[in-house]
């Protein structure tokens, strides 16, 4: 039985799955250096930050606040 049928967006070439407080988590993204996923919010791959990069995060679930970090 097909619970869901979900499109992979443009650019991504892998999917993950995770299981995170007992919740299934799909995410994409693809194996250029491992650190790429797609987000939703921009529609749009993006980098997971590291050491050294600019990064602007927001609280979650309403964005109040941002966390401006470098």
């Amino acid at each position: 039985m097909r619970i869901a049928t979900i499109d992979v967006p443009k650019g991504c070439t892998k999917i993950f799955v995770d299981l995170e407080d007992g919740k299934l988590i799909v995410s994409y993204g693809s194996s250029i250096n491992g650190k790429e996923f797609f987000c939703k919010e921009t529609d749009h791959m993006e980098e997971v930050p590291g050491v050294g990069d600019f990064a602007i995060l927001w609280t979650e679930p309403k964005r109040k606040f941002a966390i401006v970090a470098n």
